[in-house]
């Protein structure tokens, strides 16, 4: 049985193996910050700010989700039912558009096809 004991000269040596170990292990990088949202409560704050950008960009990140596409059709129903009208839609959509933080594709007289511009675009 003694034959398994470690030495006082061992353990001191096991000792500073695990330290430096310890110290060298890689750096865990930082992933993106993530939240999870309630979609229709955060319409309804939306429409409460009358902030229709906020509306928008919650709509996109809960479909682009949802349908696991990158570029999603915008209706207007969620944005009505919510209390915006078709016009606080379309501004908010060409505000977004002009600060960078979405692609539109229009058609006329159609919804547009919209693609967030975070991340990979999904």
């Amino acid at each position: 049985m003694s034959e398994f004991k470690l030495t006082q000269e061992q353990v001191e040596m096991l000792g500073k193996a695990k330290t430096a170990a310890a110290k060298t292990r890689p750096v865990r990088q930082q992933s993106k910050k993530f939240v999870m949202l309630p979609y229709p409560e955060i319409l309804e704050a939306a429409a409460a700010m009358n902030a229709p950008e906020l509306a928008i960009l919650s709509y996109l990140a809960y479909e682009t989700w949802w349908q696991n596409k990158a570029t999603v059709l915008l209706p207007g129903l969620p944005f009505r039912k919510a209390g915006f009208s078709r016009d606080a839609k379309i501004r908010g959509l060409r505000r977004l558009e002009r600060i960078g933080l979405v692609q539109v594709i229009r058609r006329q007289r159609r919804n547009p096809h919209v693609r967030p511009n975070w991340g990979n675009g999904r």
